[in-house]
């Protein structure tokens, strides 16, 4: 038992010393390992640069035409042909549909009839009139005209004269009964009151249409422009958004020379959107097409859905880009922001801004020592911050930490784990490096220009 004791006592003390040698070596070799980790530390940095600084608020929308015209006969009737086909392009004046003219053709004939009747009874009461007064003339001048005589005579002369009066009544009404007749034979053909593309039809051939008028609608919610004076009076503004054909309208024509977005910003951020700005629009239909545009309008009134709040925003692109379809989808970035063309500039978490609002960079010297300079700012861009006095074209600065051997993304950017000024973590700049940042350390490559 004694000897079983001893061994067990000798095992418990070997575990004792294992352990406190452990502990020795683990508190003995922290310092070194700490400054391994230290020397590990790679320090980005990046070139200030000259260039745009912007802005920019992103939106999603949908295609749509500036303007869409609602085409409407102005006369009733039933549909004998229609001469065109969704999709298909038309100019101002094509005949686009008509109706069967039967009756109005013969409205037109009965009128042609009536007028010729009341010019004959005109002509005829005329005749009257003049012989009436040409013996009123032959009496008046013979002697011994009695006082009767002169009396029936002037009442003969003032009913000639009422049937003239009567007469020329008659034909005026035909008249007018006549032109009302043949602008209604004339509107039983239906023309494109614009150039555009037809986008609705509402009818075929036999169906029964009632008169109405042309109207026009548009994509924007200001900047009235009038539209009267087309054919089948179309008239209208560019008023509310409309992206369906008016009920009333036989046909729907869009003026597809110009195309504008209409997209929705939050309200957090339409404070910052205003009347022509420029923005940047792209076609997840369309590969690698990109297109000027401008901001023409924003609604005075917001849409609320699922408890997020905004505001209706419209875009006019610059030009038209080929193979754009009306409701295609697109994505917007407008320019909220932005600074001269050859500002200088810097990524922007190379700038720390202290609690009193003073902003400085950490500026590395020739002789790789860096240095705190107070800087001004300007735009605070997506990607990088403009600087209005303090720096210097082509002067190194640090815009951040990394571990030394995390690997490059495709960008020139590390993805490990990395600090940086203000706004969160650093990214490489055009033109930048790394620098190693630990005692002991070489320099370490980084972006184009190498390390220091």
């Amino acid at each position: 038992m004694s000897s079983s004791r001893r061994r067990v006592l000798n095992i418990i003390l070997a575990i004792a010393c294992a352990l406190a040698l452990s502990l020795c070596l683990v508190l003995f070799l922290s310092p070194w390992r700490s400054g391994e980790d230290e020397a590990s530390a790679t320090q980005l940095t990046g070139t200030v640069q000259r260039g745009t600084v912007s802005s920019t608020i992103s939106a999603s929308g949908t295609v749509a035409a500036k303007r869409e015209v609602d085409a409407a006969f102005d006369v009733g009737g039933t549909v004998s042909d229609v001469a065109v086909a969704v999709g298909d392009t038309v100019e101002k004046g094509d005949t686009v549909a008509s109706l069967d003219t039967t009756d109005l053709s013969q409205a037109v004939a009965d009128a042609q009839t009536a007028l010729a009747e009341a010019e004959y009874d005109l002509s005829a009461a005329q005749s009257a009139a003049a012989s009436s007064e040409s013996a009123d003339t032959t009496s008046g001048s013979s002697e011994g005209t009695s006082d009767s005589g002169e009396s029936s005579g002037s009442g003969q002369s003032g009913s000639s004269e009422d049937t003239v009066d009567t007469a020329e009544d008659a034909v005026d009404d035909a008249t007018d009964d006549l032109a009302e007749a043949q602008d209604q034979l004339a509107a039983a053909t239906l023309t494109a009151p614009i150039d555009g593309l037809v986008i609705a039809i509402n009818g075929e051939d036999g169906s029964t249409v009632s008169g109405g008028s042309n109207s026009s609608s548009g994509s924007t919610s200001s900047d009235a422009e009038d539209s009267s004076g087309a054919e089948g009076g179309e008239s209208g503004t560019e008023g509310s958004s409309s992206g369906s054909s008016d009920a009333s309208g036989f046909m729907t024509i869009a003026d597809v020379s110009s195309m504008t977005i209409t997209a929705a910003i939050p309200e957090a951020d339409i404070g910052e959107v205003s009347k022509k700005q420029e923005a940047t629009v792209t076609f997840p239909a369309l590969q690698d097409v990109e297109q000027s545009a401008t901001v023409t309008a924003i609604s005075p009134t917001s849409d609320s859905s699922s408890s997020v709040v905004t505001y209706d925003t419209t875009i006019e692109l610059d030009k038209v880009p080929d193979d754009l379809r009306i409701g295609q989808s697109a994505e917007a970035e407008i320019v909220t922001d932005s600074s001269d063309e050859d500002s200088l500039y810097v990524v922007s978490t190379a700038v720390s801004t202290d609690a009193d609002g003073a902003s400085s960079v950490e500026v590395v010297g020739d002789d790789g020592e860096t240095s705190q300079v107070e800087v001004t700012t300007g735009v605070v861009g997506d990607e990088g911050t403009e600087i209005t006095d303090g720096l210097e074209e082509g002067q190194t600065v640090v815009i951040g930490q990394a571990r030394e051997g995390s690997e490059n993304s495709s960008d020139g950017q590390n993805n490990d784990e990395r600090s940086g000024g203000e706004g969160g973590s650093g990214a490489q700049m055009p033109g930048g490096s790394s620098q190693g940042g630990g005692p002991g350390d070489g320099p370490a490559g980084g972006g184009p220009g190498g390390g220091q």
